[in-house]
């Protein structure tokens, strides 16, 4: 609803005359940059564009986001299913724009050898291998 009424940026330099909503991930995700989960707010700007509204949790940002609220950023998984519109497309990549980063999957040594955690891993590490967005995937 917010892009019916203000219109989508067709370009990087058209996010200044939007409403930019951000997420603080740094209390949760230890990233290198806030550029690399925020940047909308840095994109094609020399300066730091101002947000409209700062949360927390990606699960608020979504429902800003849908709600009308404004621009911002989600994993690609929070939008899948939901009314929510891809913007700039053709200006942002985020294999390009982003840093790899590691993920653990950590769980107690005595239950390595439990069938759900078997399972469980063995569907992760294979959901990982079929999406293309991951590039390597390690078993440790």
């Amino acid at each position: 609803s917010y892009l019916e009424v203000h219109g989508a940026p067709k370009s990087l330099k058209e996010l200044d005359n939007h409403k930019i909503l951000r997420c603080d991930y740094q209390n949760q995700l230890n990233f290198d940059h806030d550029s690399q989960v925020n940047c909308l707010k840095y994109l094609g700007s020399k300066l730091l564009r101002p947000t409209e509204m700062t949360v927390d949790d990606p699960v608020a940002l979504q429902a800003l986001i849908h709600s009308g609220g404004g621009i911002g950023m989600l994993p690609a998984y929070m939008g899948e299913g939901r009314e929510l519109v891809r913007i700039l497309n053709d200006h942002y990549n985020p294999v390009m724009h982003t840093k790899p980063f590691n993920l653990y999957y950590v769980y107690p040594s005595f239950i390595k050898n439990y069938r759900r955690i078997s399972l469980l891993k063995s569907f992760l590490l294979e959901s990982l291998r079929q999406n293309s967005s991951f590039h390597d995937v390690a078993e440790g």
